[in-house]
């Protein structure tokens, strides 16, 4: 697995669970389609007193 890093335009993101999926437009004129993984979201806390 290679990393880069390159600046860009977000055009479009799409949640996948434990992963996203978004797709830059960079300055060059390419477009790239990238998966990032990460840890599953971040629960809400409950409401109403109840902890």
């Amino acid at each position: 697995m290679s990393l880069f890093r390159d600046d860009g335009i977000v055009l479009r993101t799409q949640k996948l669970g434990e992963a996203d999926r978004i797709m830059l437009f960079s300055p060059g004129g390419h477009c790239a389609h990238v998966r990032l993984r990460r840890g599953p979201y971040p629960r809400p806390e409950p409401r109403g007193g109840v902890r």
